[in-house]
């Protein structure tokens, strides 16, 4: 049993090289380590995600730290200026105006009723909350 384990792996891995040896091999951009308002970045997440649209970049990972992409966030007006500048919220609506600020709440809606709530991923969230729960009080 252990040999087809083993010799599966080796399979998978060969595949893997045989695709990674393609004629037209690219490298992608991106970055994987993002801050954003909600956490101690300095705009919101929607001008970070339009900044890399804008110089090409293939992928993005927003990683605040300790909080979830879900719901509405809510941040003292004088906060948002001191670490984005005086005129971040002005930039803001000129680049995604009232009526995306007005469909991004029914997505939100939309997303918060249909997905957020969905059992499978409540259950998900339990048990994730579950375990980081038991590493920090082992620790």
């Amino acid at each position: 049993m252990r040999f087809k384990k083993i010799s599966l792996v080796i399979a998978i891995a060969f595949s893997c090289t045989l695709a990674l040896r393609a004629e037209d091999p690219r490298w992608l951009t991106g970055n994987i380590h993002t801050h954003s308002f909600w956490s101690d970045g300095n705009q919101f997440p929607e001008m970070i995600a339009q900044w890399y649209v804008d110089r090409d970049y293939q992928f993005l990972a927003l990683s605040d730290h300790n909080i979830l992409s879900k719901g509405e966030k809510w941040m003292p007006y004088a906060t948002l200026t001191k670490r984005g500048g005086e005129d971040v919220v002005a930039k803001y609506i000129a680049a995604f105006g009232k009526e995306v600020a007005e469909k991004n709440k029914e997505l939100k809606k939309f997303l918060h009723k249909n997905m957020y709530s969905h059992r499978k991923v409540l259950r998900m969230e339990f048990k994730a909350e579950l375990t980081l729960d038991g590493i920090f009080a082992a620790y």
